[in-house]
């Protein structure tokens, strides 16, 4: 089987600070796999110029600025761009075609200090629509629980080395060598599958949601600039997406399964333990697979 391991590469960096306490969002909309956002706060964003929609940003605190390309032409020559510190880490991504980037000011290594958007020069009204809605759902999570990341995050890495570290010993010897072993492994995995779930929720998953909302706004909401070429980007970045998070999570519940057949009869708690994180991950496989059939989009996994 293909080791289960973390394979989360995205442009929205996940937050490990802690506020100390917000209230909860009650003006948001809850919208695919429980995600939040106040989304009456997207439709300024759906007429006017691209200044006035900076503007608007930017006056909720929001910080932009704009990544310079040489291949097309710019659309944002009014925005300052990034300071140095922002170019030298993150400049990369855009070298490798990524047209926007949130970063939230929740994360020491995102180097900002309060929420920030790089907009490649040549960016429209659809990415700067798609980043500020990562800015909304951002703010959403803050104010339903402020600590869940960090909870989440703090022993992640222990976690991860501690499972292949368990599962790896399993496969050599084809047996757990003593009860303390068998538990360490199936608790560490239900641990590292928490937040390798959690991680595709804020990533992957969000990116998908995202998407639906604006291809949503497209079609039904009256006097929008969102155009026809960005529809299309979007029905293939939904579909590369939605493929990434589905061979994540195909890995995922084979190694569940896995790990199932090495359990008997006696462990039930155990396998309480590992039915949590398991059955989780085949819901969200199930609530992706639902949303591409809705969207008329056919996902590919390895």
């Amino acid at each position: 089987m293909q080791m289960f391991k973390l394979i989360v590469k995205s442009i929205f960096l996940i937050a490990l600070t802690s506020p100390t306490s917000w209230a909860t969002c009650t003006d948001c909309s809850t919208l695919e796999f429980g995600k939040k956002a106040q989304l009456k706060k997207v439709l300024p964003l759906l007429t006017g110029d691209l200044k006035s929609k900076t503007d608007y940003i930017q006056n909720l605190g929001v910080d932009l600025f704009r990544v310079p390309t040489k291949e097309e032409t710019p659309t944002l020559g009014f925005l300052k761009t990034p300071p140095k510190i922002l170019m030298d880490f993150f400049g990369a991504y855009f070298a490798d075609n990524v047209v926007g980037l949130y970063l939230t000011d929740r994360s020491y290594s995102n180097k900002v200090i309060k929420p920030t958007i790089l907009l490649i020069e040549s960016a429209d009204s659809w990415t700067i629509s798609h980043e500020f809605m990562h800015y909304l759902f951002d703010r959403a999570r803050l104010q339903d629980d402020p600590t869940s990341e960090s909870k989440i995050v703090v022993n992640m890495n222990d976690a991860k080395e501690d499972f292949m570290n368990s599962w790896t010993k399993y496969k050599m010897n084809n047996m757990y060598l003593d009860q303390t072993h068998k538990e360490e492994t199936i608790q560490n995995f239900a641990i590292f599958s928490e937040v390798q779930q959690h991680l595709l929720n804020s990533f992957e998953v969000e990116e998908m949601v995202i998407e639906k909302q604006l291809r949503s706004l497209f079609v039904h909401h009256k006097n929008n600039d969102l155009d026809k070429q960005s529809f299309e980007r979007s029905t293939r970045y939904i579909n590369s997406t939605g493929s990434k998070a589905l061979t994540i999570l195909n890995v995922a519940l084979e190694t569940c399964q896995d790990l199932r057949t090495t359990l008997v009869d006696e462990d039930q708690e155990l396998i309480s333990i590992l039915q949590k994180p398991c059955a989780k991950a085949t819901a969200t496989k199930k609530e992706i697979l639902r949303l591409g059939q809705e969207l008329g989009i056919s996902f590919k996994t390895q």
